[in-house]
């Protein structure tokens, strides 16, 4: 079964303070913090996008055409589920009630995909045959920017300094190369559906 995605609530903030971006760029003064500020939130989302996880709280809603007995949740790592709805027969979001299901919080702060399951002598209520019929909303990401494994933050870093370092288009013929070190630090936490 197919899912759609969808950011509800980005981060509060970015798990790289904006003077240890700029130390690592070796860039003194405040001219360029704003564009430092945008490279950095656009080095988190290259690494969350290759990784499957959030680096810090973020909310996200998973879209589904319909329940399964156990549904993986595209992020990671959950900290927790807000709601699960659904559109019944008549097209109304319903909400189905938390006493219904369980998430499985896959090893705990570091771990993968979270999980909803059915409790004993529970049922998934009937849905509407639609690409959304059930929308799951929850919270993924490490708790704090000190939670972050290192790897990541270095990744974060080095994405970071390709965007500040290569801000012009590419002359027609050249190669870009993309870091083979930042493929090396996030490969260990790259979240693969099977």
């Amino acid at each position: 079964m197919s899912v759609i995605t969808t950011l509800v609530t980005p981060p509060a903030s970015e798990p790289i303070a904006l003077s240890t971006a700029k130390l690592h760029l070796r860039v003194d003064g405040v001219t360029e913090d704003a564009l430092i500020a945008t490279y950095i939130a656009a080095a988190r989302q290259y690494v969350e996008e290759r990784t499957g996880r959030s680096m810090l709280p973020t909310t996200w809603r998973d879209l589904r055409s319909g329940f399964e007995t156990s549904m993986t949740l595209a992020r990671a790592p959950v900290i927790s589920v807000s709601h699960v709805k659904h559109l019944d027969s008549t097209l109304t979001l319903q909400t189905v009630s938390a006493l219904d299901y369980r998430a499985i919080l896959a090893g705990g702060p570091a771990g993968g995909f979270g999980f909803l399951d059915l409790t004993a002598g529970s049922n998934w209520p009937s849905t509407w045959a639609q690409a959304d019929a059930v929308q799951i909303e929850y919270v993924a990401g490490y708790a704090d920017a000190a939670s972050v494994p290192p790897s990541l933050i270095a990744a974060i870093l080095l994405v970071l300094g390709d965007l500040y370092t290569n801000r012009a288009a590419l002359v027609e013929g050249s190669l870009l190369i993309v870091n083979p070190t930042v493929d090396a630090l996030i490969s260990p936490h790259r979240l693969i559906w099977v």
